[in-house]
């Protein structure tokens, strides 16, 4: 099995840089928790934007499709919400059932 970086579509991969990505997909573990205990179907998917480097729009879904380069990371860190594994991805998405946090939070 390599560990090799796949080739990013734009070009080889250097294995010392991140690739660039726009949008960060992880599972909520509090919402697949509150759902198991009172029955509700929030969305459990996060979706993180890169807007701008001081700028990141938060939405979740329920499903999502992507369409382009991804890839899907553990690395043994984790991201300041607490993820330790997520999808990072250039590509396009369609999400199912978006919502806000708010939304997503008061969602049965």
């Amino acid at each position: 099995m390599s560990h090799n970086r796949p080739e990013h579509p734009m070009g080889k991969a250097d294995p010392t840089k991140p690739i660039k990505h726009r949008y960060i997909i992880h599972v909520n573990r509090q919402h697949i928790a509150k759902n198991a205990k009172d029955g509700g179907n929030r969305p459990v998917y996060t979706i993180k934007e890169n807007i701008s480097p001081s700028h990141i729009k938060i939405r979740y879904a329920r499903e999502i499709e992507i369409d382009g380069f991804t890839r899907l990371v553990y690395d043994g860190t984790q991201l300041k919400c607490g993820a330790r594994a997520w999808i990072e991805t250039s590509g396009s998405l369609t999400l199912i059932d978006e919502m806000t946090f708010q939304e997503a939070k008061n969602s049965p």
